[in-house]
């Protein structure tokens, strides 16, 4: 999870770096740059965490989880051992 957090948030750095330099561009069309970064920088980062809960969640419906059933014996004997001691 940590991995697809990582690899979004870099490209979303690229992007933004990326919009920052075409919004200067936009001065030139008498719109005021701050407005249209801010505006499009809002409308990035939903986008990141769209991507990043969209994946996050993919991976954890694939996740395949297992139980370690030695444990669980083990675990239900002390619990069968001692359960006059908690009652």
């Amino acid at each position: 999870m940590l991995r697809v957090i990582d690899t979004y948030w870099m490209q979303h750095i690229d992007t933004m770096s990326e919009l920052r330099q075409g919004v200067m561009l936009q001065a030139y069309g008498q719109q005021n740059p701050l407005v249209i970064y801010q505006k499009e920088g809002y409308r990035l980062f939903e986008e990141l965490v769209n991507n990043i809960s969209r994946d996050i969640t993919k991976y954890v419906l694939k996740a395949n989880i297992q139980v370690n059933v030695g444990f669980l014996k083990n675990l239900w004997k002390v619990i069968e051992k001692n359960i006059d001691k908690i009652g």
